[in-house]
């Protein structure tokens, strides 16, 4: 065989064979030809083609429909230039299908149940449930709303205040006391801006105190003014009672589902995830993975249990109950590291039970596109690379992610990101759709103040950003941004609908050291605080955007400073009974330390002039405000957008805003096209 010819191995579980086939045909022939049975060994062979000088593309080519994975394929720097595809549509799966569901009743409730003796004999369990594809709901306790604690371990102010038990509160005694399965339940509460889970290590009836096996990663008691810490059981036998609702019982190793109207055990399938991963794609600095492909598979069901995923330390040797703010350090299906030229395209990777796709460190010049991530614990793409200060070969950079739609994410850890960019620079994130998370649309940099970062020179554009924040946490941005990054670029994305739970829904979120960052071209609308808030930065450049319809305000401001934080200027700010501008620091922004403003176009929905701002002294007019030299040029006229209220924002041919300069803005291929 002439290894430099080969262009295909095809490999299928089914009727493949590692020991006698070479793989280079799809069928079993006269000759002794036939597939390969494992995508390890068609992995090897390739390995082994380089070793010999061989350097074709190769396609591995998989014949099954299905192909089933307890653990994750690995792939090394050994290999490189293939696609591992599918020959016409084949799901790779993390999880088992569970069988023999049967009529049963509980709780009063006519249900589906099966026996899974044998399963839980060997050590197996999960936390999720897929039913056709989608997530079931775990019952819950108390149903609706949350339980209160009396008293915490430690009520430190210290946002990193770890405690290992609370003390429940009087009242919800009695109904935690009746569980009968209270030791199975999971304990899951939140914070401002992340949520943890943990399973419950022990629990004192005569003094409510109830123990975690994982510690709390931050305190218990957020500053909230008039707060308790909420919480709220998973896994509760009693509250087993709701169509679309599933139970694990561990005592009777039996798993229950109530069916939805329509749904039966005939036309429903059941699985339950058993690996963690699916692929490990992964160089190192001397030999990176180089030019391989995942194309047009269907990745599905992976492990994401509640547990602690950010280490131990000797003080908390179980760990933690959280992974921190945007799960920035959980695993996900497909992992990639020292690798380069490397894509992801037109795949689904759905029913993850993390992240879908994470690069670590020493990534370049790879590409996700066309892709749907759908139905993920946590989030859709994780950049992380080294920090500054880290060897260089660490670093990740020009990484694209672009025309993908990631949706119903952030369904366990809620805090996740659609696509988190921790680390990086000269990235490209374009053309995706991403709705229906709980947390940060995009989230770009990851330092705190104006120290140095390795995010520079990243593109943001034409994304599409919506019904994010959903009223579970605080503090997020359609698209967030932290820390110093020089020639940045946010440009000709669209969102909307950015729903906080206590504080900070915002459009744009320029975070604390926010820098050097044009910002330009957006439409931000109905969001829960501002269209665009700046916690303190510099240098940034924000025009021609379209900021309305905010809750508090079009636009917030915090934190004066000696250096110019941001300019804004040739910009429609459209309110609905709220000023322009909130700040924090009332007044002092007059100073002119902060705000360069100048032409922008204002006006209120009343038709009314609204207040320049509204602070605890009172307001301030326009023209008040460019008595201190800000907001010159700036006008009150109606632009004339043709409805609002529903998200259109079409300028007529007579708006003044073309008078004052502004520039057309085209919406026309924001997104993804697969969602458009």
């Amino acid at each position: 065989m002439d290894i430099h010819r080969i262009t295909e191995l095809y490999v299928s579980k089914e009727t493949g064979n590692d020991r006698f086939y070479s793989g280079l045909s799809p069928v079993k022939t006269r000759t002794g030809e036939g597939p390969l049975q494992t995508l390890e060994e068609a992995i090897r062979v390739v390995g082994e083609m380089r070793r010999f000088g061989a350097k074709q593309p190769v396609s591995i080519r998989i014949i099954d429909e299905v192909l089933e994975l307890t653990e994750p394929i690995r792939v090394s720097g050994l290999a490189s230039a293939f696609t591992i595809e599918p020959m016409t549509e084949t799901e790779i799966r993390g999880g088992i299908e569970l069988t023999g569901f049967k009529p049963d009743r509980m709780n009063g409730a006519d249900c589906l149940s099966a026996d899974l003796s044998e399963r839980i004999d060997s050590g197996f369990w999960f936390t999720d449930l897929y039913v056709n594809g989608k997530p079931a709901a775990r019952t819950r306790f108390p149903e609706e709303g949350t339980l209160g604690a009396a008293a915490v371990e430690d009520p430190s102010e210290d946002l990193h205040t770890h405690s290992r038990w609370f003390i429940a509160e009087k009242e919800d005694l009695k109904k935690i006391a009746s569980l009968r399965n209270f030791g199975d339940c999971l304990i899951s509460y939140r914070h401002l801006w992340v949520d943890e889970h943990t399973p419950i290590e022990s629990y004192d009836p005569e003094t409510g105190k109830i123990w975690f096996k994982y510690a709390s990663r931050y305190r218990l008691t957020p500053s909230i003014p008039n707060s308790r810490l909420a919480y709220y059981l998973e896994n509760v036998a009693e509250a087993f009672r709701n169509p679309g609702e599933w139970y694990l019982d561990r005592e009777k190793k039996r798993v229950y589902y109530i069916p939805r109207e329509g749904e039966t055990a005939e036309n429903l399938r059941f699985f339950a995830p058993v690996a963690e991963k699916l692929f490990i794609l992964e160089g190192t600095p001397e030999q990176p993975l180089e030019r391989v492909t995942l194309r047009n598979l269907k990745l599905l069901y992976t492990r994401g249990d509640y547990r602690s995923m950010a280490g131990a330390d000797e003080n908390y040797p179980n760990g933690f109950a959280s992974d921190g703010q945007s799960v920035c350090e959980a695993y996900a299906a497909v992992e990639l590291s020292y690798a380069k030229h490397c894509r992801i395209e037109n795949c689904e990777l759905g029913c993850m039970g993390v992240h879908a796709i994470r690069f670590y460190e020493g990534c370049s010049h790879d590409w996700v596109t066309g892709c749907r991530i759908h139905d993920c614990g946590a989030g859709g793409v994780s950049i992380c690379g080294g920090a500054y200060g880290s060897p260089e070969a660490t670093h990740d950079h020009d990484i694209s992610v672009t025309e993908n739609l990631i949706e119903s994410c952030g369904k366990r850890y809620f805090s996740a990101c659609g696509i988190l960019l921790r680390h990086g620079y000269q990235c490209h994130i374009a053309h995706n759709t991403i709705r229906d998370l709980s947390y940060t649309g995009i989230s770009v940099g990851w330092v705190w103040g104006f120290g140095d970062s390795i995010s520079r020179d990243n593109l943001i554009e034409f994304n599409d950003i919506s019904h994010i924040g959903q009223g579970k946490l605080s503090d997020m941005g359609g698209i967030y941004l932290l820390g110093r990054q020089p020639g940045t670029i946010v440009r000709n994305n669209r969102i909307h609908d950015v729903k906080s739970c206590h504080y900070g829904g915002w459009g744009i979120y320029t975070d604390e050291g926010s820098s050097e960052i044009l910002i330009e071209k957006n439409l931000c609308y109905d969001a829960t605080s501002n269209a665009y808030y700046q916690h303190y930065g510099s240098n940034n450049t924000v025009r021609n955007n379209i900021f309305a319809l905010g809750g508090s305000a079009a636009i917030r401001i915090s934190r004066t400073q000696i250096q110019t934080g941001f300019t804004i200027t040739g910009n429609i700010l459209l309110t609905d009974g709220t000023p322009v501008y909130s700040t924090t620091y009332e007044k002092e922004y007059t100073n002119l330390q902060m705000l360069s403003g100048h032409k922008n176009l204002i006006w209120d929905l009343s038709g009314k002039e609204p207040p320049a701002i509204r602070d605890g002294e009172g307001e301030i007019s326009l023209s008040e405000l460019q008595g201190y030299g800000i907001e010159r040029g700036s006008v009150v006229a109606d632009p004339g957008f043709a409805d609002p209220k529903a998200g259109d924002f079409t300028l007529p041919a007579d708006s003044p805003a073309w008078e004052m300069g502004f520039a057309p803005i085209d919406f026309s291929t924001v997104g993804a096209a697969i969602a458009r």
